[in-house]
């Protein structure tokens, strides 16, 4: 898959659990299209920047934005009360205080919808 303007690809290094940051620029991402080839089990999480060099992690009120139905082959839709706003982002496998090597590269891809 190549990025176009509707997607980009968030790729996450083997035995790595964090994709390079990726700039949404004025899009919001709607939804995650996992890797066809494999996933290391994990959920995913999030990290967003507002200037492209410090990273946080996204919470919401009941705990750390997760979303544990990541698995190989599926489509995931993102909150877009909690993706409205978010310009730059890392995806994570695993959780901020148990991030998940995957064991292999895996390329998520990030579909965005105009904001």
């Amino acid at each position: 898959m190549t990025d176009s303007p509707n997607t980009v690809e968030a790729i996450i290094p083997a035995g790595q659990s964090e994709s390079q940051a990726i700039d949404l620029g004025q899009f919001i991402a709607h939804r995650l299209e996992m890797p066809d080839d494999g996933w290391t089990a994990a959920a995913i999480t999030l990290r967003v920047s507002r200037n492209g060099e410090d990273y946080d992690d996204v919470f919401v009120e009941t705990g750390e934005y997760q979303l544990t139905s990541a698995a190989a082959g599926r489509a995931i839709i993102l909150d877009p009360a909690i993706m409205i706003g978010v310009r730059r982002l890392i995806v994570r496998s695993g959780t901020s205080g148990a991030p998940v090597n995957q064991a292999a590269e895996r390329r998520v891809c990030v579909v965005k919808v105009s904001g």
